[in-house]
């Protein structure tokens, strides 16, 4: 697909026939029950893309009889389908096209990849807020008599909710190493890497490369 990788919709579909196999109808249900909150792809939206992953070969469908009802179409992921999300997931910006919402769809998606990818992308999520934090912080001041208050205000708000994230960070990296015991091994590693003179800017390792996954 050559546009794939630009088109989060896309993206964040073959996500959920990875997380669910499924007809349309049942992919638009899980949507709104799962990733729903961070990107509501439409029913329609959802219906255009499917077609698009089998062509792709990203996904099979198979036709399931049902009494008293039209046939459905249940979708399921492919290998290359797998190993194009996987490819996705291991990829870290330091800024997302998509915008920051996209960060936290790579992490609600990380339970498809292995410990260390899932790290990667909390250790860019958090240097991403960091550098936010630094520059919204340097524009801070406070307002001088009669100046319009309200930008202040909001820029407030913005480090604030960066802040509390940063902190929320902490707390995702401290339950993946709970939940996963290699996390911290691979955490240390990077840390390493980031810590050497050239190392300003993280270089993720293509997901083939990573430890197999525990829960493929």
């Amino acid at each position: 697909m050559a546009d794939a990788q630009a088109d989060i919709t896309t993206l964040v579909v073959l996500g959920l026939v990875a997380l669910e196999p499924g007809s349309g109808y049942d992919l638009a249900r899980l949507a709104e029950r799962s990733v729903g909150y961070l990107w509501a792809p439409s029913r329609s939206q959802i219906y255009q893309v499917l077609p698009r992953l089998l062509a792709h070969r990203l996904a099979t469908a198979k036709r399931i009889s049902q009494r008293d009802r039209p046939d459905k179409a249940v979708y399921s992921i492919t290998p290359t389908g797998r190993r194009m999300l996987r490819r996705w997931l291991s990829e870290v910006d330091d800024e997302p096209s998509g915008g920051v919402n996209v960060f936290a769809l790579k992490l609600f998606f990380c339970d498809l990849v292995p410990t260390q990818t899932a790290q990667m992308q909390l250790d860019g999520y958090r240097r991403f807020l960091e550098s936010r934090l630094s520059r919204f912080r340097a524009m801070s001041r406070t307002p001088s008599q009669g100046e319009n208050v309200f930008p202040q205000l909001v820029l407030r708000r913005a480090i604030v909710r960066i802040e509390a994230t940063l902190g929320w960070s902490a707390e995702a990296s401290n339950a993946l190493a709970a939940t996963r015991p290699d996390t911290e091994s691979a955490a240390r590693q990077a840390h390493r890497r980031t810590a050497q003179p050239e190392g300003g800017q993280f270089a993720p390792r293509d997901a083939a490369s990573a430890p197999p996954s525990r829960r493929g």
